[in-house]
C-alpha cells in the first residue's frame, strides 16, 4: 500500500477497515452503510433501527459504521419479541457523508492462487 492509500484509509476506523477486508463481513458491512446512506437521505425520518444481527462483532460493526457518519447509537433491550437488543440510530447536528465512504475501500487482494516459479 502506498503513502497515499494509508492516508486515505487513516480517515476510517481501523476496525471497519479490518471488516472490509474479510470477504466474510464486508458484505454485510456495506450493506449497513447502504442503511446509514438511505436514512441520511429521507430528512422526515428521526430514528432508524438496524435489523437484528447476532454475532457481537456485527452488532459492533453496526455501532462504528453509524458512528463513521456522525450518527448516534443506542441500545434498547427489546425482550418482548426475544430477538435481544436493538439497535437505534438517530441522527445528531454534525451527522453527514464522511470524506471517504466505505464502499470506496477496496477488498483485500488475496495471494492465494498465484503461484511463483524460480
Amino acid at each position: 500500500m502506498d503513502s497515499g492509500s494509508s492516508a486515505y484509509l487513516s480517515m476510517v476506523d481501523p476496525f471497519l477497515v479490518e471488516a472490509l477486508q474479510n470477504p466474510r463481513h464486508r458484505v454485510t458491512i456495506l450493506r449497513m452503510e447502504l442503511d446509514i446512506q438511505k436514512f441520511l437521505q429521507s430528512s422526515d425520518v428521526q430514528q432508524f433501527e438496524f435489523p437484528h444481527f447476532p454475532a457481537s462483532y456485527l452488532r459492533l460493526a453496526a455501532h462504528r459504521v453509524a458512528q463513521h457518519y456522525g450518527l448516534q447509537t443506542m441500545v434498547q433491550d427489546n425482550v418482548v419479541d426475544g430477538q435481544g437488543a436493538k439497535i437505534l440510530v438517530t441522527r445528531k447536528p454534525e451527522s453527514k457523508y464522511p470524506g471517504v465512504r466505505l464502499s470506496d475501500i477496496p477488498p483485500k487482494q488475496s495471494n492465494s492462487g498465484i503461484k511463483v516459479f524460480h
